[in-house]
């Protein structure tokens, strides 16, 4: 997950433990490079818990809290 918390800065959130943080980063920048070269539409900004908000109720009922 890619969080831009201000202008000219992003945060790169490793999805695990276990990957290479420089093959990560690499894969990261070209993805966003070829985004920058195609035009694409990144979609509306989302703004919430994507912690929380995205669980339906049965998914918050089945899941052990650890």
């Amino acid at each position: 997950m890619v969080r831009v918390p201000g202008p000219g800065r992003f945060e790169l959130r490793l999805p695990d433990g276990a990957v290479n943080p420089y093959l990560l980063q690499a894969v990261i920048i070209a993805a966003g490079l070829s985004g920058i070269r195609s035009n694409a539409d990144p979609g509306k900004r989302w703004e919430g818990n994507s912690f929380v908000s995205h669980f339906t109720a049965w998914e918050r009922e089945h899941t052990l809290d650890i």
